[in-house]
């Protein structure tokens, strides 16, 4: 297998593993996008399969948010059950007590 084969071999392993982390986590691509503050089209063109070459930072704030490794994103390392949770924001809970000191 030649280098170019071996390069869109890993971005197809890396499109199906977004698809499934996007299914499993019931999010679509905007709300993706919109979590990490990327453009949504840069998204749209990775799911798509017309990025050959993301952007490191593109992936790694992919990864990131779904707590993987790149290697995980791309399909080289098996996904761990972290990255099935949903990434639901979280609120602190507090006291009244520290509500009112609250500065």
């Amino acid at each position: 297998m030649n280098n170019v084969n071996m390069i869109e071999n890993d971005f197809d392993k890396c499109r199906d593993t977004l698809k499934t982390l996007l299914f499993k986590n019931n999010i679509n691509a905007t709300e993706l996008a919109r979590a990490i503050d990327i453009p949504q089209p840069t998204i749209q063109r990775i799911l798509a399969g017309k990025t050959e070459d993301p952007k490191l930072s593109t992936l790694t704030a992919i990864a990131n948010y779904f707590s993987l490794t790149i290697d995980q994103l791309l399909g080289n390392s098996p996904l761990t059950d972290t990255a099935f949770f949903n990434k639901t924001k979280k609120s602190p809970v507090i006291s009244w007590e520290q509500a009112t000191r609250y500065k």
